[in-house]
């Protein structure tokens, strides 16, 4: 066969068929070689057959099912800010996932300088054998704090990396793509904060890695990178984490509306309060502060039956934070969202059975409250406005006392200051090279010079009436806070009654979904 001939016999062979379209809505295949005409079978039938075959072909997954993830922000600032408290928390938190059997690639934790080497966190050693001209030096000049203090690398088995604006930003990025609709984040920080610039905004910071700052709206525009869908529970314990309430509205703005996303969330201390752990309570013997209960709550380290309050066999969010709220005795007020979203409203007349209005968990801290201040009735406006004011008065006094006694104090400490630096000028400079070889050298005849002053023993004396004032104003300010607790508590239900019986429905349903929330549990 001749290539022409080849050629004519091929493209007569492939030559396309022609598609004709019948009334009766069928194909008609028609082939120019032949003038059969061969009616096969309905246009509906084939495509159908055509979706079964195509079907059958097509592996069918199961659905998957939603998961929990969990990010977990700590630490100082710097090395002298980062004390093992932080870590503590961190780690305790960390065993309790371990508990769980959460998988290691659905946690993160951000810790300080993450697993540099580097000693980052802060702890006290009280047997550290300390010279004692070290320690009379320090209390001449005030120069105490820190005295004992040693430093060491954090011991977090699982670190991912450093708590730094980066390194969030980073996980988020990647939790945006691995995160789906119906998955649940739980974000647990405990660290140190910051105030808003202004006594105006509610904008405040929370302190990272290497004098860092992440503040709400920036915190909000990282959380505004996944899936709306996304349930997103967050507990932060810092100061001033009640700004950070402000994530269930766009941008973090309470001025710009409810965001759509699924956000709830539970915090130490209002935004305009520093917390705990700022304060005197952290030398205390057993540290005391937000997250302890409420993560022990949650872990079950706590007793079900002294946290489940509705009795379902289950602890909500709601309820850890309840229980939180009625234990701690520190000067934190421990916020909820929902707190926020109500604290706009106007405070409503009391015309309606607060007590009926009230969750379980919300009636077990009110009772759990008035008990610790000795109120008979927590729903009297008059009785706690009593106690409030008394307690306002004695705090008053006790701080003017406390101030006085101070100047006592520093009195004596600066003259046996100047004792000290007239006879050894150089040890006015810490950094004169001098000035270690003299407490080296003559370390026993600076003690003997300080403490056989007659002004030392008086020093001593008002020392230890500071502590004790100190100690005085700090238990009255704890009280205090029970009262301020116990008011935020009571206007939470008298405000959400009173939006209940609004006619503004839209409001009322987006306080419900909050609210549920709210109440939601841990679950796989």
């Amino acid at each position: 066969m001749t290539a022409d001939k080849l050629r004519t016999s091929c493209s007569s062979r492939r030559r396309k068929p022609i598609v004709e379209l019948s009334k009766s809505s069928q194909l008609v295949f028609a082939c120019n070689a032949g003038s059969t005409r061969i009616r096969l079978i309905s246009r509906a039938f084939l495509i159908c057959k055509i979706f079964v075959l195509a079907g059958c072909a097509v592996k069918t997954e199961p659905p998957r099912r939603p998961a929990t993830h969990f990010l977990v922000i700590g630490g100082g600032y710097s090395p002298d800010s980062n004390a093992i408290a932080i870590e503590r928390n961190v780690i305790e938190f960390d065993r309790w996932l371990d508990e769980r059997n959460v998988p290691q690639d659905r946690r993160a934790i951000l810790f300080a300088d993450g697993d540099d080497p580097g000693r980052d966190v802060q702890y006290d050693d009280p047997d550290a054998a300390i010279p004692e001209v070290n320690q009379v030096l320090a209390a001449v000049f005030a120069e105490e704090d820190g005295i004992s203090d040693r430093y060491r690398t954090n011991d977090i088995k699982n670190v991912t990396g450093p708590a730094t604006p980066e390194r969030i930003a980073d996980w988020f990025d990647k939790a945006a793509g691995r995160l789906r609709k119906g998955d649940r984040l739980f974000i647990f920080v405990t660290a140190h904060g910051d105030p808003a610039v202004d006594d105006i905004s509610q904008n405040t910071s929370l302190l990272l890695w290497d004098d860092r700052k992440l503040s709400v709206e920036e915190f909000t525009a990282e959380l505004d990178k996944l899936d709306p869908q996304i349930e997103v529970v967050t507990v932060m314990v810092q100061c001033y984490s009640g700004g950070f309430a402000n994530i269930i509205y766009r941008g973090g703005d309470p001025s710009a509306g409810l965001s759509p996303a699924r956000r709830c969330g539970f915090y130490s201390t209002t935004f305009d309060r520093v917390a705990a752990g700022c304060s005197p309570a952290l030398q205390d013997d057993k540290y005391d502060e937000y997250s302890e209960p409420f993560v022990a709550a949650i872990s079950g380290v706590e007793p079900r039956a002294n946290v489940d309050a509705d009795h379902d066999g289950a602890v909500s969010w709601e309820e850890a934070h309840c229980f939180a709220l009625a234990r701690l005795n520190t000067i934190d007020i421990p916020l909820r969202t929902s707190d926020q979203f109500l604290l706009q409203m106007t405070p409503p007349e009391n015309t309606f059975d607060i007590k009926q209005d009230a969750s379980p968990a919300e009636q077990d801290a009110i009772k759990k409250l008035a008990a610790a201040l000795e109120i008979n009735d927590p729903f009297s406006k008059d009785a706690l406005e009593s106690l409030e004011a008394e307690w306002t008065e004695t705090y008053e006094l006790l701080d003017a006392e406390l101030v006085a006694l101070e100047d006592k104090a520093e009195d004596a400490r600066a003259m046996l200051e100047r004792v000290v630096i007239q006879k050894w000028p150089e040890l006015a400079g810490i950094w004169n090279p001098r000035a270690h070889a003299i407490v080296r050298e003559q370390g026993d005849a600076i003690v003997s010079t300080v403490t056989n002053h007659e002004l030392w023993e008086k020093f001593l004396k008002h020392r230890e009436e500071v502590a004790a004032a100190d100690e005085r104003l700090l238990a009255t300010e704890r009280q205090l806070a029970k009262v301020t607790r116990l008011r935020l508590l009571l206007a939470t239900v008298a405000n959400r009654a009173s939006l209940y019986r609004s006619a503004d429905q839209a409001k009322i349903d987006q306080y419900r979904q909050l609210l549920d929330l709210e109440r939601g549990v841990f679950a796989e």
